[in-house]
């Protein structure tokens, strides 16, 4: 019997397989826990150095209207703005984009999340460009939140 939202064995070699064939050339590990705080505990260390920080640019996310279904054309029209936007930050910035990092769910900054469409929209877009796609998931748990 697993605890709680523990993933099973098989589960996690699946999901470690599957990133790593996804890396770029030389990553050869994955780290997986169930937080952001086991994240930052393991990382402790590297805090430690000096790294400076980058002006990394970032795309905002869209901001839906509720109740979805009474505004759909607006939230689509705003996905797709948020979309463009995005596309035009890795095409013109200078250095070459080595991923798109973002939060599904960003309950910190409010309950904010988009569509299904949107992050296959996005995934084609880092597909297209050859970027890597990260999904931050620390709220959302890799599906525990509902049906994968």
């Amino acid at each position: 019997q697993r605890l709680a939202n523990n993933p099973s064995q098989d589960w996690l070699q699946l999901l470690e397989d599957g990133v790593l064939r996804a890396a770029p050339a030389g990553f050869n590990q994955v780290f997986t826990g169930m937080s952001g705080s086991d994240a930052n505990e393991a990382a402790k260390p590297i805090h430690e150095l000096d790294i400076p920080a980058f002006d990394w640019p970032a795309a905002p996310s869209p901001k839906l209207k509720h109740p979805l279904e009474q505004h759909h054309q607006e939230n689509t029209t705003e996905e797709d703005r948020r979309l463009h936007e995005t596309e035009n930050l890795i095409q013109t910035i200078p250095n070459p984009v080595a991923a798109v990092i973002v939060e599904p769910i960003r309950s910190k900054g409010g309950d904010n999340h988009a569509s299904p469409r949107f992050f296959q929209a996005l995934r084609n877009i880092t597909r297209h460009k050859n970027t890597l796609l990260i999904i931050d998931e620390v709220h959302i748990g890799v599906s525990t939140t509902g049906n994968p």
